[in-house]
């Protein structure tokens, strides 16, 4: 650990009684988190060897989703395991060694001497404002302004005793203290180096008169960020109805910003992005897991995180900017936090969605929850979890899968910076695998004449999709056309409810395409009989189609949930 300060003095090792807030001293921070480290296995094997059983073509999916889309939704029947593998591949990825944050030393206020934090209002005008616990080291009425004397110390270029000016006002009928640094003391500053997170500590020689001040400098360390702490686990509540819910809010009573476990991982995963930037390195993934995200309207208190992120775009430069977060107003010098680790983070008016977060969210779709929207769909990855596998579950075959199309490589999930490296997707990337996306497009044009088509920004994602695909996985035909079918299961067909109203037969001709890779038209209308084409499809454990003759469909997944989607309407 480096000695910052040589004239900053050791702290007091006793505590005020009535102390309040969470700062925590360096050296009493409680357990210092352990250097992360990988499993020593691939995901595929850790999700396995924890005793659930999925697919690994899913799992692909899911994390090729989260790679190109930073939010996805797991939809499907209660039990089979969609927030199990979203927690999962969280705390896989959450084991990736991160960059190390700074701890700085907290230091505690006592009996006869206290610290007033120097932050850019102090540098700027020469205002330190006390906290509320230290109201009472200084007697002054409200509404009045006194002065004190103080004997300054260690600050260099400021010597011998000094007027200080405190001023108290009540404002929302909290009482405000207000301490007014001479001039000299700020010119002081400029050569001592003193900057925001320095303490001038006030030593009590005759109470409420006269105090010895010096500068007090903070002693650093490194620290590892614990694989808990890069991920929230957060199950939604019916009344959630604002971005509060999962940002919190300034609260103008208690003066402090009411925090929230989305929030305090932001911040976490912003520090992690702006070093790791610096360093030259890809940052490390933060998650965030949103249970039973529709039991409350999502375009209501996640609306802002989805402008937010659809807001992303790269500036001349290359560099990725968005639409920031609004979290508050307050007027304050500094709003900060620290954590259980003693490091501390501000708290900004304004917060970027760092790009190293990936947002998950289960969906129940039942009676008790609510739709959700073409807005939300539009701007996710949809994976629904359908295909339930006794057989394979019982016998524990998941270790013995046969390859898949859509399988990553085994060591590819292992790579550090698989889901920490941010991709926008644009139209170079349609440009580039374009002839991958025929099948894509000639759906599309079906869409059209229903009015349920899609614009420019979904082929650019699906192109993103198949672009990844092909640099993790390979460019043989069968795995860019599994890709594309892919997208048509997360991207399109979300887009249509099992209990909605098929509308003109929309699904049985997405059906047809997607079994034969064509469409019957006659009298330039699409027509084909709907049960006689159920008739020929089969559906296996996996949810993949199949003609009846055992040949596989065009697209085997897609194909799959329709003929689920159209027996469920009936």
């Amino acid at each position: 650990m480096a000695q910052i300060n040589p004239l900053g003095r050791s702290l007091a090792a006793h505590a005020l009684a009535h102390r309040t807030d969470d700062r925590v001293p360096l050296r009493a921070a409680g357990v210092v988190a352990p250097g992360s480290s990988r499993p020593d296995v691939d995901l595929y094997r850790y999700i396995e060897e924890r005793g659930f059983h999925f697919p690994r073509e899913l799992v692909t999916r899911y994390l090729v989703a989260l790679r190109t889309k930073p939010f996805a939704l797991f939809t499907g029947i209660s039990g089979t395991g969609k927030t199990k593998l979203a927690l999962l591949v969280a705390e896989y990825f959450s084991s990736v060694p991160g960059t190390r944050a700074t701890r700085r030393e907290q230091p505690d206020d006592g009996d006869h001497d206290f610290y007033l934090p120097i932050d850019r209002v102090t540098l700027r005008s020469g205002t330190i404002t006390p906290g509320r616990d230290q109201l009472d080291y200084f007697n002054v009425p409200a509404g009045a302004t006194e002065t004190f004397t103080a004997n300054i110390t260690n600050v260099l270029g400021a010597h011998g005793d000094i007027t200080f000016r405190v001023s108290s006002l009540v404002a929302g009928g909290t009482r405000h203290l207000t301490v007014q640094v001479p001039s000299s003391v700020r010119r002081a500053f400029e050569q001592t180096g003193v900057g925001e997170r320095d303490y001038l500590r006030f030593e009590i020689v005759e109470e409420f008169k006269r105090f010895r001040v010096s500068l007090f400098r903070p002693e650093r360390e490194l620290v590892d960020i614990p694989p808990e702490d890069r991920y929230a686990f957060v199950s939604v509540r019916p009344s959630w109805d604002d971005h509060t819910a999962l940002l919190g809010s300034w609260d103008t009573g208690l003066e402090r910003y009411v925090r929230t476990p989305v929030l305090e991982l932001l911040l976490r995963a912003a520090r992690e992005e702006a070093d790791a930037r610096a360093a030259g390195v890809a940052p490390a993934p933060y998650f965030v897991v949103l249970d039973e995200m529709n039991i409350a309207r999502i375009e209501h208190y996640f609306s802002d995180f989805l402008s937010a992120l659809e807001s992303r775009r790269a500036d001349a430069s290359g560099a990725v900017r968005q639409e920031p977060l609004h979290l508050h107003g307050a007027d304050a010098a500094r709003v900060a936090w620290t954590d259980h680790l003693g490091i501390e983070y501000e708290v900004p008016e304004r917060l970027a969605i760092p790009t190293n977060v990936v947002f998950t969210g289960t969906l129940n779709l039942d009676d008790t929850t609510w739709g959700v929207s073409p807005k939300v769909v539009d701007r996710a990855s949809t994976i629904a979890f359908s295909a339930v596998d006794y057989a394979g579950f019982l016998a524990g075959a998941a270790a013995d899968q046969a390859p898949d199309p859509l399988e990553l490589p085994q060591e590819a999930t292992r790579a550090a910076d698989f889901l920490g490296s941010f991709q926008l997707a644009t139209a170079e990337d349609s440009h580039e695998v374009g002839r991958h996306l025929g099948p894509f497009v000639q759906l599309n044009e079906l869409l059209v004449t229903h009015g349920q088509h899609y614009g420019y920004r979904v082929l650019n994602d699906v192109a993103l999709y198949v672009r990844t695909v092909r640099d993790m996985i390979g460019d043989s035909p069968e795995t860019m056309h599994a890709a594309v079918d892919a997208c048509v299961l997360q991207k399109v067909l979300p887009k249509f409810f099992p209990w909605r109203e098929d509308r003109g037969g929309l699904l049985v001709t997405l059906l047809e395409y997607c079994l034969d890779g064509e469409t019957t038209v006659a009298d330039g209308v699409h027509a084909v009989d709907r049960d006689a084409l159920l008739a020929r499809v089969r559906v296996d454990h996996a949810d993949r189609a199949r003609h009846a003759d055992g040949r596989d469909a065009w697209m085997p997944r897609s194909a799959g949930r329709l003929v689920r989607m159209l027996r469920a309407i009936g």
